[in-house]
């Protein structure tokens, strides 16, 4: 009798198991959804100055607090105002930054380099959504 029993408790614990790596295993399929659904979109405009003489290569680029990137840089091309970056994740609290980088580059230097400040913005990010960041760039001289 008491190997019955035994055997019966051995064969619930199993199952008991077994339905919880099952589970666990259909809820992770679930963290990382595709990208459709868990994009979100961070539009970044940039508002040159009357000026439009532009020296060496710059990057649009978003990045978290620490300044790791988030998405992949964008080439800044002086006619074009707005850059869309989406990043796939989940919904989070955070900060984002926006910025426009100058790429060192061989070659003549630069008399006149743009320079910007960040654009910051700490919130609760919820995919499907976009959080627009504003740019306004200006000259400034080289130090040498």
């Amino acid at each position: 009798m008491k190997k019955i029993t035994a055997s019966i408790i051995s064969l619930a614990f199993i199952f008991i198991f077994a339905n919880t790596a099952f589970s666990l295993i259909h809820m992770n399929s679930t963290i990382l959804p595709t990208a459709s659904v868990s994009s979100i979109r961070y539009t970044v405009n940039v508002y040159m100055p009357a000026e439009t003489e532009l020296c060496g290569h710059y990057l649009v680029i978003v990045t978290n607090a620490s300044g790791k990137q988030v998405v992949a840089a964008q080439s800044f091309n002086p006619g074009q105002t707005t850059y869309n970056f989406y990043e796939v994740t989940r919904n989070f609290v955070g900060m984002r930054i926006a910025r426009l980088i100058y790429v060192e580059e061989e070659g003549p230097v630069c008399d006149k380099q743009l320079t910007t400040h960040p654009a910051y913005m700490y919130t609760y990010y919820v995919t499907g959504q976009s959080y627009l960041f504003d740019l306004y760039p200006s000259y400034a001289p080289t130090p040498h």
